[in-house]
């Protein structure tokens, strides 16, 4: 299920454009393992994703970038060093302890982009299929 995952990703990815080679020039390289790192963080971080796996399989599952924009970058931002600005939305499936049964489930974040690398803050909910504010 987890090649699966990264495959649809990949394929998600690339078709946007933002894949995450090695090319310097291309102002959204890395975010695609920005991201992927962010679902690992979810994995990790959610009380629903820590649960045992059931009948239907992991307790978080069909991950999915639900949508993804540029931001603006502000004054300030840009004279510490951030080039690129990306607001993104991730969905995904979890378990409801109470139901036992799998429930959608959906996080925002802000993704930066500097001399370091990108780095990830959370944001508020969006809506899912334009990224615009809630």
């Amino acid at each position: 299920m987890k090649t699966v995952w990264w495959a649809a990703a990949a394929l998600m990815l690339a078709a946007c454009g933002q894949g995450g080679g090695a090319d310097k020039s291309d102002p959204y390289a890395g975010l695609d393992v920005a991201i992927e790192n962010w679902r690992g963080a979810i994995l990790k971080g959610e009380a629903a994703c820590r649960q045992p796996d059931g009948p239907e399989g992991p307790a978080c599952q069909r991950f999915e970038v639900a949508c993804k924009v540029e931001s603006p970058i502000e004054e300030g931002e840009h004279a510490s060093g951030v080039s690129q600005k990306v607001l993104a939305a991730i969905t995904w499936q979890a378990r409801d302890p109470a139901m036992n049964e799998l429930r959608p489930a959906s996080a925002t974040a802000v993704f930066s982009r500097s001399a370091e690398g990108w780095t990830r803050t959370p944001a508020e909910p969006v809506n899912l299929r334009t990224c615009a504010a809630a």
